[in-house]
């Protein structure tokens, strides 16, 4: 092989996939996050340090913060029947 050429240069291929759920609206500027994509039974706001920064309320995928934290992001921990996952939430 010749310095500087690639053999198979579709090998490298990378898939992009969305995560299963969504959240919105975000940024967020109320104390109100809906969720969609999965039923999820429990939320928690944490800061980017993964510190717990307000405590939620959820039903029918209505995500209700006890208290509105200050502008900056977010990471909402979310769990469901089937898994566990974080979404980024920016607050305005």
């Amino acid at each position: 092989a010749e310095f500087g050429k690639f053999q198979n240069p579709s090998s490298a291929s990378a898939t992009i996939q969305k995560p299963a759920l969504q959240v919105y609206p975000n940024p967020l500027s109320g104390n109100v996050l809906y969720v969609t994509g999965a039923a999820i039974t429990s939320a928690t706001l944490l800061d980017l340090q993964g510190k717990v920064v307000s405590t939620t309320q959820v039903q029918d995928n209505e995500v209700t913060l006890q208290q509105l934290p200050k502008s900056g992001m977010y990471l909402l921990r979310t769990e469901g029947k089937a898994r566990v996952q974080v979404l980024k939430v920016v607050v305005r």
